[in-house]
């Protein structure tokens, strides 16, 4: 994978992190003969960290660049989300729809799910209204197995 550097001026990024080779674009940098370079002022080794998947009720991701713990010269970051508030959750709820009238909202994770668990046995189900319950449609067949599923 190819390194990612970014800009810092008196301690704060100015830039989003880029790429080595934009890098070298950007800022006009010849390769010595021995195809090395050295890092131009103001820019830092970053360090990639992927942002955590938020729940519903988080809006507003940001980066917050920041020094690598026990390093001078590499850069990280923080994700930041905001909380919604009480109003904003509210407003989630009304405008969500309701995908049967037997099922429950979820205060937690922000959206409606059925009354009873979907079965975690690898086959696929329905939802069934009427029953009130999880209907089977199919067994999955297994890649590795040559016999035909019947249906």
């Amino acid at each position: 994978m190819e390194r990612l550097y970014l800009k810092v001026i008196d301690g704060k990024a100015v830039t989003h992190p880029v790429l080595e080779s934009n890098l070298l674009i950007i800022e006009n940098v010849m390769l010595a003969q021995n195809n090395n370079w050295t890092i131009p002022a103001n820019w830092y080794k970053y360090e990639l960290v992927i942002p955590p998947t938020p729940t519903p009720y988080q809006k507003n991701l940001q980066p917050n660049y920041i020094l690598k713990e026990g390093t001078t010269d590499v850069y990280t970051v923080e994700w930041v989300y905001d909380e919604m508030t009480a109003e904003e959750k509210a407003e989630v709820k009304a405008t969500s729809e309701k995908p049967y009238n037997s099922w429950l909202w979820d205060d937690i994770n922000g959206g409606y799910h059925a009354p009873i668990s979907y079965p975690n046995d690898g086959n696929i189900y329905i939802w069934d209204e009427l029953v009130g319950n999880w209907q089977y449609v199919k067994a999955l067949q297994d890649p590795t197995n040559t016999e035909k599923v019947n249906d």
